[in-house]
């Protein structure tokens, strides 16, 4: 039986610049020890494909009472390895000690927490990753676990209930909230932390619980977040992927086993929006990856090496990459917004 969907959510703290040195040694879209999974991956889509057009993604919420206030077009988050871990661990201890959703950690985390956890010989654990092996429901602050983590953070999302990376982030997203005046509170935090003032995020998930850390700091990669949904639970796949450059791009597609398949416009502007291909997919485990083309003709993927699979008991990533086959000479020539999300919202 499903538990019911939960999620809590914290103010907003003043954003900390910090630097990130995980993309320095990794390519940007390629896991690192496993961090992000295509859940995790799935969730930051969903996230700056919100943040590019809020009024679109607010347009059928008929219980958010100020989505009107939001509207301004912002910005992508990029990813942090470092909040990832965080938001991941929080999500395994929680199950671990079964002291319920709570922001602080339901135990006083070991000091190197940071350095145990996962690809640590930690798996979150309360025998390894609380203080005498015990989860007394109370224990290290939010704010202090995920900083063991390297990262200051600046707001934090956490839910449970749901396996779907899309249902999770709708609970979020979508949360009832009667008051029509701007601005952040309990009620709406999930909302207000989602379409605000942080640049990195780290989404986690373990055992239908769910995290997402915030924090600050720069990064520079034109396609900040893609992934696809569902993993080969229906006959056909939606592929999406974030574009965030000056200009749109010359090309945009998705290349699915050799064979590549054009992008449309979804969501926000050809300079600051989610791309989205939808269509069947064959064979048992499928790899694919996204090409874009700037506009100088140069081209950009996501993965930066390698290629993402389809379905249950697939490889993630590898460093392998289909071929460039059937129609992967493609030129975007622009398009117009394809509309609605193309996905079960669960309310």
């Amino acid at each position: 039986m499903m538990k019911h969907p939960s999620l809590w959510s914290i103010p907003l703290l003043a954003a900390v610049a910090i630097l990130v040195t995980s993309q320095d040694v990794y390519p940007y879209g390629e896991p690192e020890n496993g961090f992000p999974n295509w859940k995790e991956r799935m969730v930051h889509v969903m996230v700056n494909r919100a943040r590019a057009d809020p009024e679109a993604d607010l347009a059928d919420c008929d219980v958010c009472a100020e989505k009107d206030c939001y509207d301004v077009k912002l910005p992508p988050m990029y990813h942090s390895y470092d909040l990832n871990r965080a938001a991941r661990f929080h999500a395994a201890n929680q199950i671990s000690c079964g002291c319920g959703l709570a922001h602080d950690s339901p135990c006083t985390l070991v000091s190197d927490i940071g350095d145990q956890y996962d690809p640590g010989p930690c798996d979150g654990s309360s025998s390894c990753a609380c203080e005498g092996g015990t989860c007394p429901c109370s224990g290290t602050s939010w704010s202090d676990r995920v900083s063991a983590f390297g990262t200051p953070p600046s707001g934090e999302n956490i839910a449970y209930g749901y396996g779907d990376p899309i249902a999770t982030f709708y609970q979020w997203f979508h949360e009832p909230e009667s008051d029509p005046t701007c601005g952040f509170r309990m009620t709406n935090g999930h909302r207000y932390n989602i379409l605000g003032n942080h640049t990195l995020i780290g989404c986690g998930y373990h055992g239908d619980w769910w995290g997402q850390d915030f924090g600050g700091g720069g990064e520079d990669y034109k396609i900040p977040s893609g992934a696809h949904h569902p993993d080969r639970t229906d006959p056909e796949v939606d592929f999406r992927a974030h574009w965030y450059d000056d200009e749109p791009p010359s090309a945009a597609m998705v290349n699915v086993d050799g064979t590549c398949y054009p992008l449309e416009l979804e969501r926000g502007t050809d300079t600051n929006g989610t791309f989205i291909y939808t269509g069947p997919v064959e064979g048992d485990c499928p790899r694919y990856f996204f090409i874009f083309e700037d506009s100088e003709e140069n081209e950009v993927t996501y993965p930066e090496t390698g290629s993402y699979g389809i379905g249950d008991g697939c490889e993630d990533w590898t460093s392998d990459r289909p071929p460039a086959g059937s129609d992967c000479d493609y030129k975007y020539e622009g398009s117009t917004v394809t509309g609605g999300c193309g996905c079960d919202i669960v309310s």
